[in-house]
């Protein structure tokens, strides 16, 4: 009898224990996602000027579009002195790493930023981008 009701202490210990394994699995953090460092998560205006563009944001299901009014000709200075870009200088220009507060890292996860003119993905950096009145540019999170 002694013998039984040690087996069925060990057992309910044994479940006990694999129980809270599993919730802490279930229930533990969770996972990180990209969009989860966005800056601005709804279409949002910024800045002032004569000049007047779009600039969409691409993350996986999420967007977000800014209507941008600026006196800046140039993407990149239009959008850095909003602070809705970072990233490493190059001998090609501004490696883009940082779009609305979201990192992609080449190195660690193979996810970088595809610029976009329009509908077209772009064949120059965000420094050769002048800027034309209601025009439309986005980056899109990529990964592979």
């Amino acid at each position: 009898m002694k013998q039984t009701t040690t087996r069925i202490l060990t057992l309910l210990t044994i479940c006990a224990v694999c129980c809270a394994a599993l919730l802490s699995c279930t229930y533990g953090d969770p996972v990180k996602k990209p969009w989860d460092d966005a800056t601005y998560t709804q279409d949002t205006a910024l800045g002032e000027g004569e000049i007047t563009f779009y600039f969409t944001v691409n993350v996986e299901e999420h967007h977000v579009t800014f209507t941008v009014s600026t006196n800046e000709t140039n993407l990149r200075r239009a959008l850095q002195a909003l602070s809705l870009i970072a990233g490493d200088e190059s001998e090609y220009g501004l490696y883009v790493k940082t779009v609305n507060g979201i990192t992609a890292d080449y190195d660690t996860d193979g996810a970088w930023w595809a610029l976009y003119e329009g509908d077209e993905m772009s064949m120059v950096g965000v420094d050769g981008i002048t800027v034309s009145p209601d025009g439309r540019y986005s980056f899109t999170y990529t990964k592979g």
